[in-house]
């Protein structure tokens, strides 16, 4: 796991509207090259752009170390990162405009939490949760030794 902090903050008005988007990257330095119209930062454009409080990432596929600063600490922007174990493996990150108060990256179930999917950021009474669910067919063969997932079964209840 990895934290980045950057000190500037944008500006939010207190009668705009709460922004927050979600967005599975397929491997976040990969969604920063070059986008259909050849030029290079296409998240860091919507980044940007996108006038979110908070963007969630999924399936990062890095560690914080293997992030360019300019995705791992962007202006005006704080950023927490999930990883996996496995080098180049799911990982999931959040942007905020505010540093959370407390951030959470784990269920404390090992089979699950090795996997760098979960993350839980509260800010003040907001707060947002950051999930990358695979393939449940995928996932319940690696944590049971099946070949299917039958639907609502061993749902932990602190996801719900």
């Amino acid at each position: 796991m990895g934290r980045a902090v950057s000190e500037r903050r944008a500006p939010r008005r207190a009668d705009a509207p709460l922004r927050i988007v979600s967005w599975n990257v397929a491997g976040l330095r990969a969604a920063d090259r070059s986008g259909p119209d050849g030029r290079a930062g296409r998240f860091r454009r919507f980044l940007t752009r996108s006038g979110a409080f908070a963007v969630a990432v999924q399936e990062v596929r890095a560690r914080l170390d293997q992030l360019p600063r300019r995705l791992a600490a962007p202006r005006g922007w704080c950023f927490d990162l999930v990883t996996a174990e496995r080098k180049g493996y799911s990982g999931v990150g959040l942007y905020t405009r505010a540093a959370p108060d407390r951030i959470e990256s784990g269920l404390g179930r090992p089979a699950f939490d090795r996997e760098g999917r979960l993350q839980i950021a509260e800010l003040g009474r907001l707060v947002i949760a950051n999930a990358y669910f695979p393939n449940g067919n995928f996932i319940w063969s690696r944590v049971r030794g099946s070949d299917h997932c039958p639907i609502g079964v061993d749902l932990d209840p602190r996801i719900l």
